[in-house]
């Protein structure tokens, strides 16, 4: 189990709370999410993710709609997967262009 930073609890709190539930006992609970997760498959908001980050390395795991980020053994970051299937910032544009 990763160490888990107090801006990791602060963040599970905020969205705990944005969903109207009372959080008890914030490490526990994040114990108990992070051992359910699995590890998350690489994919283009990943990549993109880690570029931004100065290619620090890092590992994210999910379950269900909670990602956790974790550095040297560290969760820094819990946060909640609001963008489901597919990230805001991969799109088609399935416009057809104008023949002219």
């Amino acid at each position: 189990m990763p160490y888990i930073t107090q801006h990791a609890i602060e963040k599970y709190q905020i969205e705990q709370k944005k969903d109207n539930k009372t959080v008890f006992d914030a490490k526990w609970e994040i114990q108990e999410l992070f051992n359910e997760s699995n590890p998350e498959p690489m994919h283009g908001g990943l990549v993109k993710r880690i570029m931004d980050n100065n290619y620090e390395d890092a590992k994210y795991y999910k379950f269900k709609d909670w990602r956790f980020v974790i550095c040297d053994n560290t969760m820094v970051t819990i946060e909640k997967d609001n963008f489901k299937e597919k990230p805001f910032y991969i799109s088609k544009n399935n416009k057809r262009r104008k023949r002219r």
